[in-house]
């Protein structure tokens, strides 16, 4: 037996006898709006920065933070620590800095899509030269956006 309210939902047993929570039933919209926020939560994607740049890496966790469904896991000033770190952690998406010290961001890339499948990259780089593009796509990176990009197409390129 069920017994719908205005904003309710009261269930009763099949036997008969009635079960209400604590309270009574909760108000139908605020369920709706928990399981929106639960959705929202399991599919927040998960961030790795990697650059040398701590002013960028800052910069870049600031405006990832204030996007919904975002979030910076971690940060990496090289590649080898970017490399620890993904297999480590299993992030979504990886932003990787093509030069940087202790391994370039194309060795990295490389050596992450080896062997920590289901993790993207995307090269985040002030060089345009088609060498560093071709290495980076070689690599296994999923999209090449120029430092000098507004922040929109990272945006885009993350949640795509």
């Amino acid at each position: 037996m069920r017994e719908w309210g205005e904003n309710t939902l009261t269930a009763a047993l099949d036997d008969g006898i009635g079960f209400k929570p604590p309270g009574g039933a909760p108000p139908f919209r605020d369920m709706q709006r928990r399981r929106k926020q639960e959705r929202k939560e399991m599919t927040t994607i998960r961030v790795l920065l990697a650059d040398d740049h701590n002013i960028i890496r800052d910069g870049l966790k600031t405006l990832i933070e204030k996007e919904a469904g975002m979030e910076v896991i971690a940060e990496a000033e090289n590649g080898r620590k970017t490399v620890r770190l993904a297999q480590k952690l299993r992030p979504n998406v990886v932003i990787m800095d093509v030069s940087m010290p202790d391994m370039n961001g194309i060795d990295a890339t490389r050596k992450i899509m080896e062997e920590t499948p289901g993790v993207r990259v995307i090269a985040l780089s002030m060089h345009s030269d088609r060498r560093y593009v071709l290495g980076m796509l070689e690599a296994g990176a999923s999209g090449y956006l120029l430092k000098d990009c507004a922040f929109e197409e990272l945006a885009t390129a993350i949640r795509n």
